[in-house]
């Protein structure tokens, strides 16, 4: 990201830190237009600002758009998922973390990292929902299980 991208992109997360999301997604938009390198994160901060702000809409299209460029991808549906987990929105989250659970577990190497995230995202939003834990779960606390024991044995 060149300098002036940078010096945007760390105004945008304060601003958020700051809960002024219609700022923060105005000064993100600002560092992405300067060149900003972290693709798809600089705009999967965008898409996270504007939901928060708010903007619903627009933040769904960008994050359809996301998912599109980058399908198969389960870092971008945990974002997705712990963006709306964080913007009270936990019956969207769930689906999107459902997906990177998915996504982590089908591909040729468990993240487990992205599995352990999606995984205690996940239960949270169903601790929001009132619903039971179901088959996804199980089956990523399983391989999270069995991650750890060949972590520990090695």
């Amino acid at each position: 990201m060149d300098h002036a991208g940078a010096i945007f992109d760390d105004d945008a997360d304060r601003l958020a830190a700051q809960g002024r999301y219609a700022e923060a997604a105005a000064t993100q938009r600002v560092a992405l237009s300067l060149g900003t390198s972290d693709f798809p994160e600089g705009r999967e901060l965008l898409a996270w600002y504007l939901l928060k702000a708010g903007e619903e809409d627009e933040a769904a299209e960008l994050w359809r758009e996301l998912l599109a460029e980058h399908p198969g991808d389960p870092g971008v549906e945990l974002t997705a998922g712990i963006a709306y987990l964080d913007a009270d929105r936990p019956a969207e989250a769930i689906g999107h973390l459902t997906r990177a659970i998915e996504l982590s577990l089908d591909g040729e190497r468990t993240d487990a990292y992205v599995l352990r995230q999606a995984a205690g995202r996940r239960r949270r939003a169903e601790w929001l929902l009132a619903r039971q834990p179901d088959a996804v779960d199980e089956r990523a606390a399983g391989t999270l299980a069995a991650l750890e024991a060949r972590r520990t044995a090695a």
